[in-house]
């Protein structure tokens, strides 16, 4: 019997990670992770601060929260704002967003949820 030359299927495991946390986060089927700006499967970026609070709640409130220094953009602080979910069959996903303080955005529950945390661990 002859070899096959079919090329084998690439593995499915990354499109099924893809594609489980694309319905755990509720993101429409055309999302796929922008990598030129640091996307994964497992670390999605968002556009704002109130985007990714609004994904937080939808989501139930899950943690653990962070609030991180980022690089500032046109001289003013930047802070990097994200939630980890975990994702059955996938593992933690982290969710992220910069914020700028100077801009607003103060009183959210997530934004609540990391200041508290950053303060149990000055306390």
């Amino acid at each position: 019997m002859p070899e096959s030359t079919d090329v084998p299927n690439p593995d499915p495991a990354p499109a099924l990670a893809l594609a489980t946390v694309r319905a755990a986060l509720g993101f429409s089927t055309d999302w796929t992770p922008r990598t030129d700006i640091g996307e994964s499967a497992t670390h999605v970026i968002l556009w704002s601060q109130l985007e990714l609070n609004d994904l937080y709640e939808r989501l139930g409130r899950p943690g653990p929260v962070a609030l991180r220094l980022a690089e500032p953009v046109d001289s003013l602080p930047v802070l990097e704002l994200a939630f980890t979910v975990l994702v059955d069959g996938v593992g933690p996903v982290e969710a992220s967003a910069e914020w700028c303080p100077t801009l607003g955005g103060h009183d959210t529950p997530l934004l609540r949820a990391a200041t508290s945390a950053v303060h149990q661990l000055a306390c």
